[in-house]
């Protein structure tokens, strides 16, 4: 068992400091380069579409697809862009129309990659890294707390 509690609090903890990182310099990034990005309207060309999220073995289940929208876009120097955002929607059908216009927000250094302007595609992987990263923490440390004493002090 003190090996099992040792790997949980190695795991534990690496994960939570990886995620806690990876949403800082995600904020970080999006708070450095916030008075240097600009809005536009791109339009939606096409929608990916990624693996199901049902289970294959169940037939009554309705099957979830992720769907992101490809969306093409003019920067204010003229140039005409193009990306796949990061983040999209689950459903059974894309919710998606081609030709939608959607609000964009892009960086004229390319230090960040254009994104939606929305909400959840500007923060809401970085907070869910964030409070992810909390909660793997909090399991190191309540592990630590409910085995760290017959562990690493014995019996």
């Amino acid at each position: 068992m003190k090996y099992v509690v040792v790997m949980f609090l190695i795991a534990f903890s690496l994960v939570g400091l990886l995620l806690l990182l990876a949403g800082l310099k995600g904020l970080w990034n999006i708070l450095r380069r916030w008075p240097f990005l600009k809005s536009v309207v791109g339009e939606i060309v096409s929608v990916e579409q990624s693996q199901s999220l049902s289970s294959k073995d169940d037939p009554g289940t309705v099957a979830l697809v992720a769907f992101r929208p490809v969306v093409r876009f003019t920067t204010a120097e003229g140039e005409m862009k193009q990306f796949c955002s990061a983040t999209g929607k689950l459903a059974a059908t894309s919710p998606y129309s081609i030709g939608t216009s959607v609000p964009v927000l892009y960086d004229p250094d390319n230090e960040i990659p254009p994104m939606l302007h929305t909400w959840f595609a500007m923060w809401g992987v970085k907070v869910a890294c964030l409070l992810g990263g909390l909660v793997f923490l909090g399991g190191a440390a309540l592990t630590y707390a409910a085995f760290g004493d017959r562990v690493f002090n014995g019996p």
